[in-house]
C-alpha cells in the first residue's frame, strides 16, 4: 500500500490547467460516469497531458489522478473508484472520498464526464 502522505499530496494537486471551479456541486456516489469528451491525451513522465482542442486549453493529471482517469475509461461510479483507491493507498475513507469527489466535480465542471 502506498503512503497516506504521498496520496494527500498527489490527489489534491492532480488537475492543473488554469481552470477555476465551484466547490459544492453534488455528484451522487452511485452515479454511473465515464469520460465523454474526446481529448487528445499523452502520457508523459508519469503524468497525463490532455489538450481540449474545442476550448484550446490543456490540462495535466498526475499521480492518483492518473488512476482515476484510467478507471473512467469505462463506466464506473465514484463509489467504485473510492473502493479501488482505498485498496491501493493508505488513506482514510473520509479523505479518499472527499478528494475523489472534488476531483470528479472538477472533471464534471469541465464537461469531461457523462
Amino acid at each position: 500500500m502506498q503512503s497516506n502522505e504521498k496520496y494527500s499530496t498527489i490527489i489534491k494537486n492532480t488537475l492543473r490547467g488554469g481552470i477555476s471551479y465551484q466547490k459544492g456541486l453534488l455528484m451522487e456516489k452511485n452515479a454511473t460516469i465515464t469520460i465523454k469528451k474526446n481529448l487528445n491525451v499523452t502520457d508523459l513522465a508519469g503524468e497525463k497531458v490532455m489538450v481540449d482542442f474545442e476550448t484550446g486549453k490543456y490540462f495535466m493529471i498526475k499521480g492518483v489522478g492518473n488512476d482515476i482517469w484510467d478507471m473512467l475509461q469505462e463506466e464506473t461510479t465514484p463509489a467504485k473508484i473510492i473502493e479501488n483507491l482505498l485498496k491501493e493507498y493508505d488513506v482514510t475513507p473520509q479523505e479518499c472520498e472527499s478528494s475523489v469527489m472534488e476531483f470528479l466535480t472538477k472533471l464534471e465542471e469541465l464537461a469531461f464526464l457523462g
